[in-house]
Parts: structure tokens; C-alpha cells; sequence
């Protein structure tokens, strides 16, 4: 059962084996917004909408950029900030 509902998550800032290479190719493809694919469990696993807000905050993004239009630097800023911000609500 935990392999199956894996299987449909996005990438998680907590663990060690996320792979934000794989992350950034997907969204670089993608129509939706960057607040929108935040908010995607299967894109980013964890952030909830008051989560996105602060990330993308942060990271001087706005939230209706689509993801095929944002930088590889945005992006890694946005994944960046998520870690940071998701650990420090997890500790």
C-alpha cells in the first residue's frame, strides 16, 4: 500500500532521496502556474498553501509565473526555500 500511494507523490524536501533534477524537468514542461504546481503533491510532497506563499515569498517568485517560463535559478531558489522552510516546521 505505501509503495502505491508513493508512487503518485512528487518529490519530498524531507528526504534524503529526493531528486530536485527531476523535479526541475517536469515543471519546465509544465502550463500551471508555479503556485499551483507548489501546491501539487505530485509535484512538491509537503507544502500546503500557506507553506507556497512564504516559498515563493522568498524566493522572489510570483505565484502565477507558469512553470515552463521560470529560470533553473528561480527554481532552484523555490526548492532551496521549501527544504529550509519545511524543516525548520517539521524540527
Amino acid at each position: 500500500l505505501y509503495h502505491k500511494k508513493r508512487s503518485k507523490l512528487g518529490e519530498d524536501p524531507l528526504r534524503h532521496d529526493s531528486d530536485p533534477e527531476r523535479l526541475w524537468e517536469r515543471i519546465k514542461k509544465s502550463k500551471k502556474s508555479i503556485g499551483a504546481l507548489v501546491n501539487d503533491q505530485s509535484y512538491f510532497t509537503g507544502p500546503g498553501n500557506i507553506y507556497r506563499a512564504e516559498i515563493l515569498f522568498k524566493a522572489g517568485v510570483h505565484p502565477d509565473k507558469i512553470g515552463k517560463d521560470l529560470e533553473k535559478h528561480e527554481f532552484d531558489r523555490i526548492w532551496s526555500h521549501t527544504v529550509s522552510l519545511l524543516k525548520r516546521g517539521y524540527e
